[in-house]
């Protein structure tokens, strides 16, 4: 039997667990090593991001990701144990970005409760997308 998107998205948050807009806030106001990746396309972005977030779309996520991929992006996927949380509008995105690292090997990786609209929600700020 096939697996729906809400099946993976379940099954990702369960095996990576998720991190509260709070808890996050926390964690980059207190300077904690930590890369948040916004995972949705640009043209998604109008509504902002979660501060210092670096934009991977999902679709490229498969390749820049990937260690052993030429198109590597070393800058933000430095290590396969570096803290990595996924992002996107609502979570559902970000929860399939999650497995899609575990499956590269990356072993730090947890997912934004309801996403940057999540995060927005709780009146936390975000900036202009780069």
């Amino acid at each position: 039997m096939t697996k729906s998107f809400s099946d993976r998205v379940s099954e990702a948050k369960a095996k990576h667990g998720t991190i509260t807009p709070a808890e996050l806030k926390e964690k980059l106001d207190s300077n904690e090593a930590v890369t948040v990746v916004d995972v949705r396309d640009a043209n998604a972005l109008g509504g902002g991001v979660i501060p210092g977030a670096k934009n991977v779309s999902l679709g490229t996520l498969f390749y820049k990701a990937d260690p052993q991929s030429a198109f590597h992006d070393k800058e933000t996927f430095q290590s396969t144990d570096q803290p990595i949380v996924c992002t996107c509008g609502g979570g559902g995105q970000a929860a399939v970005a999650a497995s899609v690292l575990a499956d590269y090997g990356y072993t730090n990786v947890t997912i934004v409760e309801g996403g940057t609209k999540g995060w927005a929600a709780e009146g936390l700020p975000t900036e202009e997308a780069e």
